[in-house]
């Protein structure tokens, strides 16, 4: 699973890049083609929220924005199906203007990371839990067998903090509202994650008697 590296959020980029389409000496449908660019599949790419992979994503978007028409030729000639002939009015009429979104959302997502120096979570390894706030738990490791409590953890081999820290880090932000998590290694090695879907009460955070653990909230 990729690192948290960067500050990224793909809906702010994708406003971003939706009202720089709308600037400029183009008509509605140039304008159009262009927010199709904005929408692309890499604005939910894992790779964004690395960093150094913007170069090669505006590229591959590019690219992306020939397709429906390369299909629809191809179609008109055999019978071929593909998920490019179902587009229909996310198809581009002028893949360089669809491309230009490509660009302009390359742009957005480097000012979103120049302006936001902050990481995208806040971790606290002094406390381990927030006291009387609701959250929804997962297991990272296997349940207790044989006296044995920390086998196959989801995220590598062998468990690791800062592995389980960053398997509950990419899990929040797949969770819609999630506001930050507790991680705890318990004294048996079992391990788990709680994660929060109201504001973390920081306040109420207390240290239970586990192994190791930490409080991350979402910036």
């Amino acid at each position: 699973m990729p690192p948290q590296n960067v500050h990224y959020h793909p809906g702010t980029a994708e406003r971003c890049c939706a009202n720089r389409c709308s600037k400029g000496k183009f008509n509605k449908a140039q304008k159009a083609d262009c927010r199709i660019g904005c929408k692309n599949w890499m604005s939910k790419s894992s790779l964004n929220w690395v960093g150094g992979w913007g170069t090669r994503l505006e590229h591959q978007c590019s690219k992306d924005c020939y397709q429906p028409g390369l299909w629809k030729s191809l179609r008109a000639r055999s019978n071929t199906v593909s998920f490019w002939n179902t587009q229909g009015k996310s198809s581009p009429k002028v893949e360089r203007m669809c491309q230009r979104g490509c660009a302009m959302f390359h742009g957005c997502v480097k000012d979103e990371m120049g302006n936001k120096k902050q990481p995208m979570f806040t971790c606290n390894r002094k406390i381990n839990f927030i006291k009387g706030q609701r959250y929804s738990q997962i297991s990272l490791t296997d349940y207790c067998k044989a006296g044995k409590c920390d086998s196959n953890p989801k995220y590598g081999k062998k468990t690791d903090q800062n592995k389980a820290e960053a398997y509950c880090k990419a899990t929040c932000i797949k969770r819609n509202g999630c506001t930050g998590f507790f991680f705890q290694k318990h004294n048996n090695g079992h391990e788990i994650c709680g994660f929060y879907s109201t504001k973390v009460n920081t306040a109420a955070a207390s240290r239970h008697g586990h192994k190791y653990g930490a409080v991350c909230t979402k910036n």
